[in-house]
């Protein structure tokens, strides 16, 4: 990365996308485009255009001349422009990055949306209890001097609580906090399809899955791609498991070009890797010809990309309703019982101590 390099949001990104797409399908040569881009947008996208156009000028290739103005650039991305170049098919690779990027920024804000309103209760439920218990305590203290309360485990406990509030009222606070910056600044951004997934991912069912059925549909479309374009298969290969981001899927890709090389078969190539989705694997084994084999990867893009679509809708349904019902119900059920424990405790205690003071008959 050069000193001009600047950092593009997602949403600029795919902006960028798009009109480079839009002026090689055009025929317009990209420096002027993004000559007349820069002119027409505001903030860093204008300046990177027109550092762009000036390095494309000054007659660097499209991946070189990206990789200078964009600081922070996946790899993923400068694959799948190179990919695209070599297929002569750069504005079908770009859309397709650009729809699958435009598909986990949607996930990402319906996901941020289902975890706002429970956050909202959790935080709303705390303040009252903090409130309650903070406002209790001085009058506790006074009534545990007046009557005997040690004899129930939970009064006893209750005004422990009381007690030691500045030891334990900041930890909700900093466990929000932390989760907050975790997602913002690791898991939030590894959600766009050209990212490599973060494992934390993993604790939100599903939604692991969406993302490795996005980078197997982008796979399948790249590859398909390159085929088309008589790209060698090993170089195809290898070239579209770069372009998913993915490391494990690179990997795996990586080494079943290895093996091509060496002389195997497709199916021979393919049958030992677990990574591989099954439907993926039978479909490279069955097709012996590069005709079969593109109609076998354009299946498997279709495939996936309903697959982690169908995945996506049932995530926006049931994430909001699960975490409404297990946080929010949850703090409302904590803040009522400790509100509502400690009194049903008291009045047992007193009415115990009732019991003894009366004279018995």
């Amino acid at each position: 990365m050069t000193e001009t390099g600047r950092s593009l949001t997602p949403e600029q990104l795919i902006a960028l996308n798009t009109e480079i797409a839009s002026l090689v399908r055009a025929g317009v040569p990209l420096e002027l485009g993004l000559l007349s881009l820069g002119r027409s947008v505001p903030s860093a996208l204008s300046k990177v255009s027109q550092e762009l156009a000036i390095k494309l000028r000054q007659g660097q290739s499209l991946p070189e001349s990206l990789a200078d103005s964009i600081t922070g650039l996946p790899r993923v991305y400068l694959a799948a422009v190179d990919a695209g170049l070599k297929s002569g098919e750069l504005p079908r690779v770009l859309e397709l990055l650009t729809r699958v990027m435009q598909q986990g920024l949607e996930l990402r804000h319906r996901i941020e949306f289902a975890f706002l309103y429970p956050l909202i209760i959790v935080s709303l439920a705390y303040v009252l209890l903090t409130t309650c218990i903070i406002g209790s305590a001085e009058h506790w203290n006074e009534l545990w001097g007046e009557i005997e309360l040690t004899r129930s485990p939970l009064l006893a406990t209750y005004r422990w609580v009381c007690l030691n509030w500045p030891n334990w009222i900041a930890i909700v606070p900093t466990l929000i906090f932390l989760a907050v910056v975790c997602w913002f600044g690791f898991v939030r951004r590894s959600l766009l399809p050209d990212r490599r997934p973060s494992p934390l991912l993993r604790l939100i069912p599903g939604l692991y899955g969406v993302v490795r059925a996005w980078h197997w549909a982008l796979f399948c479309d790249t590859a398909g791609l390159l085929i088309e374009h008589r790209v060698a298969l090993p170089t195809a290969i290898r070239m579209a498991g770069a372009t998913t981001g993915n490391a494990t899927i690179d990997a795996e890709m990586t080494r079943v070009a290895d093996q091509l090389e060496r002389g195997q078969s497709v199916a021979d190539s393919v049958q030992s890797r677990r990574s591989i989705p099954p439907f993926l694997v039978w479909a490279l084994s069955s097709a012996t010809q590069p005709q079969a084999l593109q109609l076998a990867l354009a299946q498997g893009a279709k495939i996936f990309y309903e697959r982690a679509q169908s995945r996506c809708d049932a995530i926006r349904m049931w994430l909001p309703l699960v975490l409404i019902m297990i946080i929010g119900g949850g703090a409302a059920l904590i803040y009522a019982l400790t509100c509502v424990l400690p009194i049903i405790g008291l009045f047992s205690e007193i009415g115990r101590e009732g019991e003894t003071l009366m004279p018995r008959p």
